[in-house]
Parts: C-alpha cells; structure tokens; sequence
C-alpha cells in the first residue's frame, strides 16, 4: 500500500476537537499505516482531553440527514454518537423499555454470519460473568436486522 501524505496538524486537531474532518475516509486510510500521525492524535487529545459528545438531531431527522446513523437500533433508541473505530460505532443509547442509559457499540457492516454471530454471544456471556469495578459491564449482545450490536454500562 502507498503511503499518503501525512495531513496538517490542524486537520488533526479539527479530528481531536470535533470528531470530523472534510475527507474523514482519506484520513483514516492514513491512519492505518502512519504511526507518526496516531501519535500526535494521543498527544492532541491527552492535552485537549477527549472529543466532544456529537448531539445528533431527532431519531427521524437523523435517519434523513445521515443514513448511515441508525435512530434505533434493537430494542435501544441513538441519542449521541460518542466515537468510532476499527470495528464499530459507539452511541449512547437507551433502552426503549426500560429508559437504561447504555454505550451501545454498533459493528460495522451488516453481519449475519452465524458463526461470527455465536462468537459474539459468547464473548459477551463470558465478559458477563466478570463483576470487577474496573471492567466495564456487559448487558447483552445481539443482532438485529443484520446489525450486531452489543450494549454496555
């Protein structure tokens, strides 16, 4: 793979700051391969501290202004996307029953594997048994027309 050109420091303080950037695939394509720059993002934000929660608009606004943010996902309803990496999104969500406030970590792509999708559950069955003030608590995992999701404490 070629190697890109590393951006500007402001274009990576912009990402630190406010979550995006005008050409955020190109960036994180060069994030994949260039050290130097992943670097400088941790130092930008142990001094800046973490980037703002992103308040999306109403599940339905959200759903036409972005189609790829769900409004709900399972039986949980989106109310701010917190971040994003390798393998998924993280939203804070609720729960449409119970009103729980959860981290509801959504995989990316459509995964219907059953393999991957048993994987999953037990991972999940197996962080559920773990009760540690320092392990975040898993409620439950699972997917829902083709989105894999697992929610969190």
């Amino acid at each position: 793979m070629k190697k890109t050109a590393c951006p500007l420091e402001s274009e990576l303080r912009q990402f630190v700051t406010e979550g995006h950037v005008s050409d955020e695939q190109r960036l994180a394509e060069h994030l994949d391969e260039c050290l130097r720059c992943r670097n400088a993002i941790d130092d930008m934000q142990r001094e800046l501290g973490p980037p703002r929660l992103r308040k999306l608009p109403s599940p339905a606004a959200a759903a036409v202004s972005d189609p790829s943010t769900p409004s709900e996902v399972g039986p949980y309803l989106i109310d701010l996307e917190v971040g994003g990496g390798s393998y998924g999104i993280v939203y804070k969500a609720r729960h449409r029953v119970t009103n729980q406030c959860v981290a509801l970590k959504v995989f990316h792509g459509r995964d219907t594997d059953p393999l991957v999708l048993r994987r999953l559950k037990r991972e999940a069955e197996l962080a559920g048994a773990i009760d540690h003030p320092n392990v975040v608590k898993i409620f439950e995992a699972g997917s829902v027309d083709g989105r894999t999701y697992c929610s969190f404490e």
